[in-house]
């Protein structure tokens, strides 16, 4: 059963062991073939999930950076904020010291004048013996 090509008929003696190799080579590219599309859809997969991670990196980085902003800014806040502390309680030891100074000198005119007190009590009660011996003694005449 030849179809008028001489050589077909030499060719199939010859297919039958070179066709086996053949199918297997045709089914290994077959393969080799599916293989490759499925790492072109991998690679695919991975260059749209590092554009992705590229975008979140940016946006990260963006927002890195405002954080640095945001935290330079708090920083100058905060320390406008000690030297205001510092300046209240500076004023406030200032006061302070000036209050216990003016409670010294009253308690030093405290001591002054309890010398003074003392004295006058001590006289007032002289005053008040002498009158009540005056008045004892008028009562008696």
């Amino acid at each position: 059963m030849t179809t008028g090509n001489p050589l077909e008929g030499a060719g199939q003696q010859r297919d039958s062991g070179e066709g086996s190799r053949l199918d297997r080579i045709e089914a290994a590219l077959e393969v080799l073939i599916r293989q490759q599309a499925a790492t072109d859809r991998r690679i695919d997969r991975l260059t749209e999930q590092t554009e992705a991670n590229s975008r979140a990196i940016e946006a990260l980085a963006a927002r890195t950076d405002a954080n640095a902003l945001a935290i330079a800014d708090l920083t100058v806040q905060v320390a406008e904020a000690n030297n205001m502390a510092v300046s209240a309680i500076t004023n406030l030891v200032d006061v302070a010291d000036d209050i216990i100074g003016r409670i010294d000198v009253v308690a030093a005119r405290v001591d002054e004048n309890s010398g003074y007190i003392r004295g006058l009590q001590t006289e007032n009660r002289r005053i008040l013996d002498i009158l009540q011996q005056r008045g004892e003694q008028n009562g008696q005449q």
